[in-house]
């Protein structure tokens, strides 16, 4: 008979002696850089990543990376537990921290715990953590401080070796004098010693099942159980007959005890098959066992306190041999509606219960072949008998009490080589090396005849199955799928399939919705249709080779090939690799020797023994928990707080995730994506990824485990957060601009307005200025007394007479030239007085003076033009001057402005005034500068004050 490679089994399968059956177990080894750090105890967080601790401190591995916990810290760490979303670790240096993620905070620090070391600890929810030391009793850890419970208050004993917490926060503490039960306080509240009923004392390792029970394992006398809440707690053992040394740990996980010993590994015990005991091989090297814990994905993982981490896989089941059989070499496999698996060895058939328990034996048939005959092919019909279909001597019929009928070609079969039997209700089929033969039942079981149907091609047929239209579909050698309408029709090829030339199906399965399916060398799996043949998956890298087995598993169909499994989901048309996540290649299999049995468990015989295969949901959806454990901006470790508000400068980020640690670690890749900065979806092997400079904004980073080539969950982890604006890029700051500018643009516009005004006021004043100084020198009494100066010194000198019309001449001729500007320097400003007084000295005589005291700094600012002309011309036009007293006029300079004086002595018949000299100066002054000019008398003097302008504006 052909066997094949099924592609199962990789890496370390713990069973070699043909006595044992184990789950799949896989090994890890940690490093990180040249370290190799010795494991004495680990724990799993809710994310999946492995904390191991031991002399060289903490370290965090996903089973592929390991990096250390505290960078730089040697600290030995003596226990590690779950603790929220991530751990809480004791350091022999009498530290407790709690991890999450890449983030530390310490929680205790005390010295005795560096002299009375933490053995054991587990948290109450995320706000207390029971520790207990080899010692010093137990400690119970809260926000709201730390209370010691010791052998003075109540406990059994200070040396504490386990812990576990009820769901009533209150802890069950192992010591060396048995167990003490304690309320969520810390009180006493009840103890269960050897006297109480307990197998041991000594008390190592606790754990709790999912009915609340205890469980507690011990130094000598392994495992028993309890009930916290019964009067009697209702103790019971697990195995009367443990033999195995002291038990080190204990995890509960799917109705199976794990139990880690300190000489002989890991015994695994079956709940649902009444206490069956998996155990490591005997005769090959055992290992003392420090630590174990169970994953979130129901792996158990242990360590042996060296760097190598072991996994074992529940969902995988090895059984090479039971009672002395070697069930390596099963040849045809099937399951019946009583519970029960039938398998074929030899000539020999079995049957036992679909789960190997120490009290469960095989029961054995033995069937009347010749040597050289094989049984190929085994079916349960729904009458309870199993049909044996041999390579050879035709087919047997195994009754519920005992008989055993045989047919073969002689009673109408095609041929004496069956390879495949179904039952469909009353009606038999076969596939033979000579094509189809029916078998009808009649409605107490009984033959009523066999026949062969007419097959085309070479009648060489790998597998056959009925239709729900009472036909059949059988898979042929070369043919491809040949169809039979009825029980009684012969067969019709269909179409070749997916490739051209001869098409080859060695499997056929029906899906839960009713649906064909087949598969045969580089086929993929087929949909068989009434007319057609739809194929998918010829491109995966499993179904590239020969497909040899196929069943419907819980909506999917399950296909093993010789490199490795897949399952297909029929209705989302998904194919999963599960090869990967459950440790499949190596192993060889029978053709078709597949079965599920009825608590939906796949069984398939290999040249490894009988292996039971249970995936999980979450297995079959090929989706990877993930999980983002930290992000970094720069080397500073930030908060896992959604939606978090970064500063703008907060832009340089590393994004460090992870997926639950499975069977084949090294095979996990990411699928990323920064929505609000990546346009797609990114991919990486590596476990973390780094954005630089990211621009203000909103973000959301999803990423996605996935392993090998399958298709990456739906529900991605997530961490959403914002990097702010810069202070003047936020809205109020945006605000806060708009009104700034629109404050501006009106202040400008005003200021504008002002300036444009000011200069049309300057030059209506320039305009007036001019005006008026024209006037006041063009005017009559100024023009007469000039003209009558002249005439009297025509008469008296002529000289003096031409000097004078130069004088008038010149004054008038600088009026014009500083009519147009606004500030002319004082130097200038006194050239004209000087002018304008000369010509008045001509008339008035020694009646009036001018003294000027002003040095050249004062000289060299600035002052509107005809200032100092207007004043001394008011002086002289309003004031007496006489010989006696004469009016002398002084100018100087006193505190940064220029001081005009002259006596107050005003005429008894004032001359007509327009008001404009001082007014227009006050004007162009409070245009020019804002400092007003001091008007007033003062000690018999009338005095202006000028302000200084020292630049011109």
């Amino acid at each position: 008979m052909i066997r094949r490679s099924l592609g199962l089994l990789l890496g370390a399968i713990l069973v070699c002696h043909v006595q044992a059956q184990y789950p799949y177990v896989k090994s890890f080894h940690l490093q990180n850089g040249n370290l190799r750090p010795d494991v004495q105890c680990l724990a799993i967080d809710a994310h999946g990543i492995i904390w191991a601790g031991g002399a060289h401190g903490l370290f965090r591995s996903d089973g592929e990376r390991t990096d250390p916990a505290l960078a730089g810290a040697m600290d030995a760490v003596s226990a590690v537990a779950s603790f929220g979303d991530g751990v809480v670790a004791a350091f022999r240096s009498g530290a407790v921290l709690a991890f999450t993620g890449f983030r530390a905070d310490t929680l205790l620090m005390d010295t005795v715990l560096s002299r009375s070391a933490v053995h054991a600890m587990a948290a109450a929810g995320d706000s207390v953590v029971w520790l207990g030391t080899y010692g010093a009793g137990l400690w119970r850890w809260s926000r709201g401080g730390t209370r010691r419970i010791t052998m003075t208050d109540g406990l059994n004993d200070d040396h504490v070796n386990a812990i576990q917490v009820l769901a009533d926060g209150g802890p069950v503490v192992g010591t060396d004098l048995g167990i003490a039960l304690c309320s969520s306080e810390g009180g006493i509240e009840r103890k269960l010693r050897e006297e109480e009923g307990a197998t041991d004392n000594l008390v190592l390792a606790l754990a709790l099942d999912a009915e609340a029970r205890v469980w507690a394992g011990t130094d000598r006398n392994g495992v028993f159980r309890f009930e916290p809440e019964a009067p009697s707690f209702n103790v019971l053992a697990l195995d009367s007959t443990w033999s195995s040394g002291p038990v080190t740990g204990l995890v509960l996980e799917n109705s199976m005890v794990w139990a880690a010993t300190a000489a002989e590994g890991v015994r695994v015990y079956d709940l649902r098959a009444g206490i069956g005991s998996y155990a490591p091989d005997r005769d090959g090297e055992m290992e003392r066992v420090r630590g174990i814990t169970h994953g979130p994905d129901g792996s158990v993982w242990w360590c042996d306190g060296t760097n190598t981490l072991r996994r074992g896989d529940p969902d995988v089941l090895v059984v090479p041999g039971h009672e002395d059989r070697d069930l390596r070499h099963i040849t045809a496999l099937c399951s019946d509606d009583r519970g029960r698996i039938w398998f074929a060895i030899g000539d020999q058939v079995f049957h036992h219960a679909a789960a190997f328990a120490d009290a469960e034996h095989l029961a054995e048939i033995r069937l009347p072949l010749r040597p050289e005959v094989r049984i190929v092919t085994l079916q349960a019909d729904r009458w309870g008998s199993i049909w044996v279909g041999t390579f050879g001597d035709g087919v047997f019929r195994l009754m519920p009490d005992g008989a055993i009928t045989r047919l073969t070609h002689a009673n109408g079969l095609a041929n004496d080589n069956i390879l495949s039997i179904r039952a469909d209700g009353n009606v038999l089929w076969m596939a033979t090396l000579a094509g189809v033969s029916v078998v009808d039942l009649l409605a107490d079981g009984s033959v009523a005849e066999a026949r062969a149907l007419a097959t085309p091609g070479s009648g060489f047929l790998y597998d056959i199955l009925p239709t729900p239209d009472g036909g059949a579909i059988a898979a042929s050698d070369g043919n491809g799928a040949i169809r039979f309408a009825g029980p009684k029709a012969e067969g019709h090829i269909m179409a070749t399939g997916p490739t051209s030339g001869r098409q080859s199906y060695y499997s056929l399965c029906r899906d839960a919705r009713g649906g064909l399916w087949g598969c045969g060398p580089g086929t993929g799996l087929c949909l068989i249709g009434d007319s057609s043949i739809h194929c998918t998956g010829r491109d995966s890298p499993v179904l590239e080779g020969d497909v040899y087995a196929m069943a419907p598993y819980r909506g999917r169909i399950i296909a093993l090939g010789d490199q490795g499994v897949v399952a297909l989901d029929v209705r989302e048309n998904v194919l999963v690799d599960l090869s990967d996540v459950m440790g499949t290649v190596g192993a060889v299999g029978e053709l078709n020797a597949v079965c599920v049995d009825r608590e939906q468990a796949l069984w398939v015989a290999t040249d490894k023994g009988l292996v039971r295969l249970r995936p999980r949901e979450e297995v079959l959806r090929g989706q990877v928990p993930t999980a983002i454990v930290g992000w970094r901006w720069g080397d500073e470790v930030l908060p896992m707080t959604p939606g978090i508000r970064l500063n703008d400068d907060q832009n340089f980020l590393t994004f460090q995730f992870t997926g639950t640690p499975t069977a084949a670690p090294e095979r996990l890749r990411f699928e990323y994506r920064l929505v609000g900065y990546d346009r797609r979806t990114l991919s990486t092997r590596e476990r973390e990824v780094s954005y630089a400079r990211l621009p203000p904004g909103d973000y959301r980073f999803e990423v996605r485990a996935t392993l090998g080539q399958n298709a990456a969950g739906d529900a991605p982890a997530t961490l959403a957060f914002t990097i702010a604006h810069p202070w003047w890029r936020t809205y109020w700051a945006m605000a806060l601009w708009i009104v700034l500018l629109t404050v501006l643009f009106y202040a400008f516009i005003r200021l504008r307005e002002e300036r444009l005004r000011y200069r049309d006021r300057m030059e209506r004043e320039r305009v007036r200025l001019q005006l008026q100084a024209v006037r006041s020198q063009v005017n009559p009494h100024f023009l007469f007394n000039s003209f009558n100066t002249l005439m009297e010194l025509i008469e008296e000198d002529r000289d003096k007479a031409l000097a004078h019309v130069g004088e008038l001449s010149e004054f008038f001729r600088n009026i014009l030239h500083v009519r147009d500007k606004d500030l002319i320097t004082v130097e200038e400003e006194l050239q004209l007085l000087y002018t304008y007084f000369g010509l008045e000295r001509r008339r008035f005589g020694e009646r009036i003076g001018l003294e000027v005291e002003l040095d050249d700094t004062v000289k060299a600012t600035w002052l509107p033009p005809l200032t100092l002309q207007m004043l001394v011309e008011n002086a002289l036009k309003h004031n007496v001057a006489t010989r006696e007293m004469p009016l002398v006029v002084t100018i100087r300079s006193e505190q940064e402005r220029i001081l005009v004086c002259n006596p107050d002595r005003p005429r008894s018949t004032q001359q007509p005034s327009t008001g404009y000299g001082l007014e227009s100066i006050r004007k162009r002054y409070a245009d020019i500068t804002g400092d007003p000019i001091e008007v007033g008398r003062q000690d018999g003097a009338f005095c202006v004050r000028l302000p200084l302008v020292h630049q011109h504006p």
